[in-house]
């Protein structure tokens, strides 16, 4: 696969290996092209083990000196029919700058330390994407299978890091309780944000772009946690307020919208698990 210099972020470079192509930080680019990561090109496909931990399983290990947590990229949604084949690389590249962006503004999220590219025919590729591990940091889906009961102070640190993201404009596309990590601090907990991929910024995200991306949250944690740890009104309004500031309005929008959107997700839940539901669909017999 070609390599275009003007593709490369700053602190990068290019570099080839036996298995594929490698952009990557230059402190790892000799290691990238000695194949040490060439395994995620060829990882197989399929969901992760556990559910509600992705698209796909990640690996760890080092990369050069540095401690690496890497996956092969994968489609989801509507587009999981194609697997974890691209058209072009800007999907990879992306995310390096997406990375890098955030964390100028601030925002928790590891860096990347390598986007890796193997052809898979004309014009598509098989990608994988490689990024500094955070050690000592589980996820908010793990947190609750644990029963922590620390919940006020990550409400309010998740809560803020959220905000930290939009304020900098960026629309996270994937945003769930498995793609934030917990890091213990002096201060309190930090969230770091994750798996940036189909993530986009905007110049201003709107309201409802705000809320969207929260619903996407909302509805992972009914999915996967609302059964086992259910979280009182109060500890879903304290995420909100450490997300709103001391903007009363957008606080109050923001409250709306979850609260409609809570109340279709039940009723849909409920539809769809109902006994007349079932029956109609060959669920019951």
């Amino acid at each position: 696969m070609r390599v275009i210099a003007h593709d490369l972020p700053p602190g990068y470079g290019a570099i080839r290996s036996a298995g594929g192509a490698w952009v990557g930080r230059l402190d790892c680019l000799a290691s990238l092209g000695a194949g040490q990561a060439d395994f995620l090109l060829t990882l197989p496909g399929g969901p992760a083990k556990t559910p509600g931990e992705g698209r796909g399983p990640v690996s760890r290990f080092i990369l050069g000196e540095v401690a690496a947590i890497g996956k092969r990229s994968r489609h989801g949604g509507a587009a999981r029919i194609l697997g974890g084949i691209f058209i072009g690389r800007r999907r990879g590249l992306d995310q390096i700058e997406a990375a890098e962006r955030l964390r100028r503004a601030g925002v928790a999220t590891p860096a990347i330390l390598a986007v890796g590219f193997r052809a898979a025919g004309p014009l598509v590729c098989a990608q994988a994407v490689v990024a500094e591990e955070v050690s000592c940091a589980p996820n908010l889906l793990a947190l609750a299978r644990s029963g922590t009961r620390a919940r006020r102070d990550l409400l309010r640190a998740a809560g803020e890091a959220v905000r930290r993201m939009h304020d900098a404009g960026f629309r996270h596309a994937d945003l769930n309780v498995a793609n934030l990590l917990r890091v213990d601090e002096p201060g309190g907990p930090r969230i770091y944000i994750v798996d940036l991929e189909k993530g986009f910024f905007r110049v201003r995200l709107s309201a409802s772009a705000r809320a969207a991306d929260i619903a996407r949250l909302l509805r992972s944690y009914l999915k996967w946690i609302a059964g086992t740890e259910p979280l009182s009104a109060r500890q879903e309004l304290r995420f909100l307020v450490a997300y709103c500031r001391t903007d009363g309005a957008l606080l109050r929008n923001m409250h709306g919208r979850l609260q409609r959107y809570r109340r279709t997700s039940l009723r849909l839940r409920r539809w769809l698990g109902s006994p007349n539901r079932r029956a109609s669909t060959g669920g019951s017999q």
